[in-house]
């Protein structure tokens, strides 16, 4: 990735591995201004959801109002675009069974974020422990 950020010229760019949960996700967000140009989350959505159960108990939220409030938060982190892999209702039970699909579950956490998004997609779809969607909010 960095090999291609300085051949094409990119000077603001970086990889920035890190364990986000929603207290994560949360602290970054919070300055209500995006930090960066571009998200990338594949296959990971849902284990930060999981990851962040007890996180939504706590504020209260249900799992479904928690992990919507996540995805609008992630929405918020990035200035221009993300991609973002979403499981199959075996990982997101409670999504699925409220929006339908993830369209509908995309679309939900688009209105909570506040801002108008493009969703495109699927651009990509796999067959792996159930299918799995690549969509673009832009």
């Amino acid at each position: 990735v960095m090999h291609w950020a300085a051949r094409l010229g990119l000077e603001n760019c970086w990889v920035a591995p890190e364990v986000w949960d929603y207290t994560r996700v949360c602290e970054l967000a919070s300055s209500r201004r995006p930090v960066c140009d571009a998200v990338l989350l594949l296959s990971v959505v849902h284990h930060i959801n999981r990851m962040s159960v007890e996180q939504y108990a706590q504020v209260p939220l249900s799992r479904l109002e928690g992990f919507l409030d996540l995805l609008a938060r992630m929405l918020r982190l990035t200035r221009r675009v993300l991609l973002l892999e979403l499981p199959g209702p075996r990982d997101l039970p409670e999504a699925y069974a409220a929006c339908g699909s993830p369209r509908g579950i995309l679309e939900a956490a688009a209105l909570r974020s506040g801002r108008e998004w493009d969703l495109v997609g699927p651009l990509y779809e796999a067959k792996w422990y159930g299918m799995r969607e690549l969509w673009c909010a832009r």
